[in-house]
């Protein structure tokens, strides 16, 4: 591959070439240029530029040449020459096609990044050439049109490639607008291109109405590409923008971001936008993104009519935008018959909720959905078991939001306890994972002692992760009243289950008993890693999940112990109290030769200097003591990786971090 012509054309003109090539001719120039070495390669070159036209013969043979050298001083002699290097323009493209034509057979073969690379820098080198050149190289223009409209070649290469022609066109509107349509009809134009020809068309406004055509096209094929101000300059705001809402479909942040630019009228076009089938779904999106007082008055005023109340509803699901009327008219629609159809209370309910406060619905209503949602949760469970079709509503899942909104509205009291434990065995029995954790929610939500030591009694049968997450949390909202009942029990736990009953200790509400268990618990901890039998595997296989961290349910994790000193290491993160003399302890565990109390240690130092600022000085000092004193080896490796971890900042520890 030949070196770029960009670097060629930085030969410095102050450069003194011998009096023996100063009046070289192009034929004694191509001579010359056959010997080795050739120290004086700049001054041939200037030599061609001399020769002008006389130059052009040479020139055509040496871009037919193989030899890199030799395509070099063409292409950069060509762009000096300017005019007088047009007849050589043929030529110049026939070194193109084979270019890219090496670059197609590459790509044919799966050819590695580098070798790829390569071949595209020597395509990319000649195609800057062409945009070098200027008007010069307009009779390349179809041909490099058509390269443009192949999606298969690199995105910088077709930029260059959309640079080049815009670059050669001549500086006359008509014949940028050929360029433009000639772009726009290759398919999906590329942002770099967007931006080249974008102030052009605002400048030209409606006289560059003859590319509308390619440019509706475009944006149908990719409204993202930053010409959307552009169509409208071209178009005019009263037919383009409503033509934005039809091809825009559910992601409307382009036209968001121009609607803004709008002011009162935005409000106008949206309104008009959501009356019409067509680019409703698309201006009901956008209001998410604007608030457009205008637009949201129509909307309430659907709910009105009972043929689009419905439809309206949707509308401000959609949305997510608080809307005092709107939540008035909502409730007057549920209060009006509005839980007959299961799945329309369910639409009023959510509209609902998205609108306002769900405070006005009454507790009944919501207790009575919560029991069908059940209902129909356990039907469907017993379906399944049958192998027995489901036939219309009861096909959709069920999604228990009447148990969410009964405990956003604060209706529950402590009395309530036994129909929620009802519930929850209902949700466990019917497989509803949503009702049952809405359900758990609604069981913590009550504060009781007898409500939450149900959630951890739940927690202590549960062998689902995902009903355990759910659990966890519930209990850690308010862990006091669970408290006395893990305190009495918490001795006989083992493995992944004590951790996290440990981790929720540190919730608030536990603090009291959390500190007389640490007095009690840590120091024997502290010793277990260095215990004879710190290596010896755990009877049960520890939980490969990272419920037992107290992360979202599923997600393997790769440093959960295998052994007895791995787990003590772990329970220690979670629970002892961050001083430096525990850092110094983690420190000696990491530098010891247990494979997984040294790994969890270092696991354990690192989550502890994400949480633990003032502790980091203090122990990177330490790291680097020890790094001083072990040898070559894996403990050594491990305190590598931890110092890279602490030199974070110079406000850490007063030393420039380690590079």
């Amino acid at each position: 591959m030949f070196a770029p012509a960009a670097q060629a054309s930085k030969i410095a003109y102050e450069l003194e070439c011998p009096s023996q090539l100063a009046d070289l001719t192009p034929e004694r120039v191509e001579t010359m240029m056959q010997q080795e070495p050739r120290p004086d390669l700049e001054c041939y070159m200037r030599a061609l530029v001399r020769s002008q036209g006389q130059a052009v013969p040479v020139l055509v043979r040496l871009l037919r040449d193989q030899r890199d050298v030799s395509r070099t001083v063409a292409l950069w002699t060509m762009v000096h020459l300017g005019p007088a290097a047009a007849p050589a323009l043929p030529e110049l493209m026939a070194l193109h096609q084979r270019e890219m034509g090496e670059l197609d057979r590459l790509q044919a073969q799966g050819a590695d990044y580098k070798t790829l690379a390569q071949a595209q820098s020597a395509a990319t080198t000649v195609t800057r050439v062409f945009r070098d050149l200027g008007r010069v190289a307009q009779p390349a223009i179809p041909y490099l049109s058509a390269l443009y409209a192949n999606p298969a070649y690199p995105h910088g290469l077709r930029d260059e490639i959309a640079m080049a022609i815009w670059q050669i066109s001549e500086e006359n509107d008509s014949a940028r607008l050929r360029t433009i349509a000639a772009l726009l009809s290759s398919g999906k134009v590329t942002h770099e291109a967007a931006q080249l020809i974008a102030p052009f068309l605002i400048r030209m406004g409606s006289r560059a109405s003859p590319v509308l055509p390619a440019l509706r096209t475009s944006l149908l094929n990719d409204w993202t590409s930053g010409l959307i101000d552009a169509y409208l300059a071209v178009q005019g705001d009263e037919i383009g923008i409503p033509y934005l809402f039809q091809v825009g479909g559910e992601s409307p942040t382009p036209v968001a971001d121009t609607l803004r630019k709008r002011g009162p009228l935005a409000d106008r076009y949206v309104t008009d936008a959501i009356k019409l089938p067509s680019s409703r779904t698309a201006a009901i999106a956008l209001l998410r993104d604007i608030d457009l007082p205008g637009a949201m008055a129509h909307l309430v005023d659907e709910l009105d009519n009972p043929a689009s109340a419905d439809s309206a509803a949707t509308a401000f699901v959609t949305i997510g935008r608080k809307s005092a009327p709107a939540n008035q008219k909502l409730l007057a629609l549920l209060d009006a018959g509005g839980t007959r159809d299961r799945a329309r209370r369910n639409l009023l309910l959510n509209a609902i909720d998205s609108t306002g406060p769900v405070t006005g619905i009454a507790r009944s209503l919501l207790l009575d959905a919560f029991q069908d949602d059940l209902r129909v949760a356990l039907r469907q469970k017993d379906l399944e078991q049958r192998q027995r079709p489901c036939k219309g509503q009861l096909c959709a899942p069920v999604d228990c939001l009447s148990a969410r909104l009964l405990e956003k509205s604060g209706a529950l009291v402590a009395s309530d306890l036994p129909m929620l434990k009802r519930a929850y065995r209902d949700a466990a029995q019917a497989g509803a994972r949503a009702c049952l954790s809405n359900t758990t929610g609604l069981i913590a939500s009550l504060g009781s002692r007898p409500a939450l030591e149900f959630l951890y009694e739940r927690f202590l049968a549960s062998r689902r992760e995902h009903d355990m997450d759910d659990l966890r949390r519930g209990l850690t909202i308010n862990i006091a009243p669970a408290v006395p009942r893990i305190a009495a029990g918490i001795g006989r736990l083992r493995g992944d289950r004590l951790v996290m009953v440990e981790s929720m200790l540190l919730a608030p509400g536990g603090e009291e008993f959390l500190a007389t268990y640490q007095a009690r618990v840590v120091p024997g901890l502290l010793a277990l890693p260095f215990a004879a039998d710190a290596d010896r595997a755990l009877a049960q296989s520890y939980s490969e999940y990272s419920r037992s961290i107290g992360m979202s349910p599923g997600m393997p994790e790769s440093t959960m112990p295998t052994t007895r000193g791995g787990l003590a290491v772990l329970r220690i993160e979670r629970i002892a109290p961050r001083t430096p003399e525990l850092m110094s302890v983690l420190l000696r565990m990491a530098a010891g030769s247990g494979e997984d109390v040294a790994k969890q240690a270092e696991a354990a130092l690192g989550n502890i200097r994400i949480q633990q600022r003032a502790l980091r000085a203090a122990c990177f000092r330490e790291i680097g003591d020890w790094l001083v004193a072990l040898p070559a080896g894996p403990a050594q490796r491990r305190l590598a990786r931890l110092q890279k971890v602490y030199a974070f900042s110079y406000k850490d520890h007063g030393i420039a971090p380690l590079e």
